[in-house]
């Protein structure tokens, strides 16, 4: 019987290398990866040099296992295998997580409280607030019994090795932070103040999404309080303005809009919209109202988030539009392009919308990280603005067109000047200084920011 049997297993294991060995071999290769958001290995070129040492066949053998054929469909074939091999606790599935930590029945945790539910005007229609920097906690909560989480079903959650839990269709990147690293990155904003007195200086702290959509009984567990980390932050800066855009974007979640996406990281532009419009509102600048800029959609986006989450197959399974908005106004775009061995002193004029792969559309905003921005309006104002950002702030710029003269955009990560001699180089009159919430609370990113200086 078990000879039957390994004979079975032999002819049936020949059978598949039968069938596999032709489309391996004469099967279209793929050149990028949507799912990786990368360009895979190209076929090496074929010298003596490379063949005696030994390079030609190490490349050839990453050529042929880096663009397996129908790769991508293969991954998520592994990715729905492997989903059915987490370990389930009262309906909650975990995949990689060691240790995970199982929270209590959901009528006995204190979630904080959220901004409140109510519909608000547009904060360009309505009276600029008085604001102290503190985020105040609201008396209505979203809670057990609340409409925002009426109808959900808190034991449809996953939470993968790579810190982030998917609930439904949604991925939630989860992030921490600590009192001192957020005093700390006030204190550095505080410095370039001190430097560059006259000059407006602001700050916005970015919620990321796992604050807004976490299931309650999740909360306490897997999201920090970010509305405290912000309000810890605000409590250290020194003359500089502190941008309340929690609020803003907390309302608008309560309402049902889109300002987060699901897939990714980042916000939407719905969400960049209505910060750019606390920020003018704070600043005391014009701003275009929405519906003055030209709608793009964008279908079938999948996003960071499906890599992120070890390519869960409700992420993909579940594409989203990207939209993204053009400003009406005349206005010019200029690239310092600062990698790759281009001379950063050679200009290049291009668009502030550059297009992209589906999977990298949120890379549309002035085509990534990796560059100098300066943007030149047709706004009637002597005012200059400089935003440090990280890739949350690439989303906001296409909404300040309609409210500086210039504007330099410039991320944290990628600037070979020093900040000081810059600004006044440029003739700055405002900077802000616009992180999510992960980079303000990671003493990485804010060494970065000091470096600088």
């Amino acid at each position: 019987m078990n000879k039957i049997c390994n004979r079975i297993n032999i002819i049936a294991f020949a059978l598949v290398l039968a069938a596999a060995f032709p489309i391996l071999i004469f099967a279209s290769r793929p050149e990028f990866s949507e799912v990786e958001r990368r360009s895979l290995a190209r076929f090496p070129e074929l010298t003596l040099n490379g063949v005696f040492s030994g390079e030609f066949m190490r490349d050839l053998n990453l050529f042929f296992s880096d663009t397996v054929p129908m790769r991508d469909n293969l991954a998520g074939a592994s990715s729905l295998i492997k989903s059915k091999l987490g370990f389930s606790v009262d309906g909650v599935t975990f995949h990689y997580v060691q240790n995970a930590e199982i929270p209590p029945p959901i009528e006995v945790i204190q979630h904080r409280p959220q901004e409140d539910n109510a519909a608000s005007q547009t904060l360009a229609q309505t009276e600029s607030p008085k604001w102290d920097g503190v985020i105040a906690a609201p008396d209505e909560r979203f809670g057990e019994n609340s409409e925002e989480n009426e109808g959900e079903n808190d034991d449809e959650v996953d939470i993968s090795s790579a810190g982030v839990l998917v609930h439904r269709d949604r991925a939630l990147m989860i992030v921490g932070w600590v009192s001192s690293a957020g005093e700390r990155y006030a204190s550095v904003i505080n410095e370039y103040k001190r430097r560059l007195n006259n000059i407006d200086f602001y700050s916005m702290v970015i919620p990321s999404s796992i604050e807004f959509y976490c299931p309650v009984n999740y909360l306490n567990h897997y999201g920090i309080d970010q509305r405290e980390s912000i309000n810890n932050i605000n409590s250290f800066l020194d003359d500089v303005t502190p941008v309340n855009v929690y609020s803003a974007l907390s309302r608008r979640v309560a309402l049902g809009e889109n300002v987060y996406l699901r897939t990714d990281h980042h916000w939407a532009a719905l969400g960049a919209y209505y910060a750019a419009e606390q920020f003018a509102l704070t600043a005391g600048v014009p701003f275009a109202p929405l519906s003055s800029y030209e709608k793009v959609k964008i279908e079938n986006f999948i996003g960071t988030m499906y890599g992120y989450s070890g390519r869960n197959p409700a992420i993909l399974n579940n594409p989203e539009d990207f939209i993204y908005y053009k400003p009406a106004n005349d206005y010019s775009t200029t690239y310092y392009i600062i990698y790759e061995g281009y001379d950063p002193e050679l200009p290049v004029s291009s668009s502030l919308f550059l297009e992209q792969p589906v999977s990298e559309s949120y890379c549309t905003f002035m085509g990534g990280d990796t560059r100098i921005t300066h943007i030149t309006t047709d706004v009637d104002t002597t005012r200059t603005l400089a935003v440090f950002k990280d890739s949350f702030g690439n989303a906001l710029i296409p909404f300040l067109t309609g409210s500086f003269k210039e504007i330099y955009v410039i991320d944290i990560r990628f600037f070979p000047y020093n900040a000081f001699d810059y600004l006044k180089a440029k003739g700055v009159t405002d900077v802000l200084f616009a992180n999510n919430i992960a980079v303000a609370n990671d003493p990485y990113f804010i060494e970065l920011i000091e470096k600088l200086l």
